[in-house]
């Protein structure tokens, strides 16, 4: 039986990085598209995948936010019927704390550009980008241009 999240510390992460905090849904598989990406931008990925409301007070889930307060910069990748109910979202209750703490949020939903409407409703946090992707190579190509600003910041 696999486990319900991972978690990835790469060597590397801490006061001297720029540490990206990395929440997946379990439903979408980019977990490597978004590690490489980080990576290359000279970045370190923290990620987690799959971690659910349920993990928020377990030990994963006390580890994940650790990690997440002390990073440079959060994504987030989830589905469109994910954007609909955020509430019930781990990473959900996180977002306000994180954009009053000037860490800049990155939030990736994944659907066709018909379904953009839907971030609208989600977008209610103060310092929150939201976009809309459909592949792996949009995905790239859009948290690889958002990364440059947390480069400069």
């Amino acid at each position: 039986m696999s486990e319900p999240f991972e978690r990835h510390l790469p060597v590397g992460s801490g006061a001297n990085s720029t540490d990206v905090f990395i929440y997946i849904s379990k439903a979408i598989e980019v977990e490597w598209v978004a590690h490489r990406t980080v990576a290359e931008a000279g970045m370190v990925p923290i990620f987690y995948k799959g971690l659910q409301l349920a993990d928020r007070n377990s030990n994963v889930g006390n580890e994940a936010q650790t990690d997440l307060w002390e990073c440079d910069a959060l994504v987030v990748a989830i589905t469109c019927k994910e954007a609909q109910e955020p509430a019930r979202l781990w990473i959900y209750d996180q977002l306000e704390v994180a954009a009053r703490r000037g860490i800049p949020i990155f939030i990736y939903v994944w659907g066709s550009p018909a379904d953009a409407r839907l971030l609208r409703r989600f977008g209610d946090t103060p310092g929150v980008a939201l976009k809309n992707v459909t592949d792996h190579n949009e995905f790239a190509a859009v948290l690889r241009e958002d990364l440059k600003a947390v480069r400069r910041a």
